[in-house]
């Protein structure tokens, strides 16, 4: 299988046939025919093939080969969806995918090494990276540097950011 990318999760079900509910985070082609993992604890480690794919209120109804079931698809609630890195759609100048993102080491501009980058949570407006006990709004005004080479990130925090 080639190079997969955490490219959302599944967030639902919908129906009764077994049709789950993905939030993708990044913009991807046409899903159907492809072949995906699901990563969850409660499932096994096994491919997943797209049957169907279709958006649906601002998020894309899935059916997996068989998975046939509201019970079916219950289970793979929480999943993270891994995606062949070609499904990914090329990203822009200032884009990342959040695989890059989690470990960059986080120094401000300052030279203090704050830690590494734990988590990436989506909040709707902007995404958060989550470094230790620290929450980095990932806007312009606070994050300066992205440099994946170096393996590492620059930020300005913002008045009382870093306080605890």
């Amino acid at each position: 299988m080639p190079e997969l990318v955490d490219a959302g999760a599944v967030t639902g079900i919908h129906g009764i046939i077994g049709e789950v509910r993905f939030t993708p985070e990044v913009d991807l082609h046409p899903l159907e025919g492809m072949e995906i993992r699901l990563t969850n604890s409660r499932i096994p480690d096994k491919p997943y093939l797209i049957e169907r794919a279709r958006p649906h209120k601002g998020y894309l109804i899935l059916k997996l080969k068989g998975c046939d079931t509201r019970n079916d698809a219950e289970a793979l609630r929480g999943s993270r969806v891994m995606v062949p890195l070609d499904a990914v759609a090329p990203l822009v100048e200032g884009e990342y995918l959040i695989d890059d993102i989690i470990g960059l080491k986080v120094y401000t501009v300052y030279g203090d090494f704050l830690g590494e980058v734990e988590e990436v949570m989506k909040t709707g407006a902007n995404d958060v990276y989550v470094v230790g006990k620290y929450l980095i709004p990932a806007i312009h005004d606070v994050v300066r540097e992205i440099d994946i080479e170096q393996h590492r990130m620059v930020i300005e925090p913002l008045d009382g950011m870093l306080e605890q």
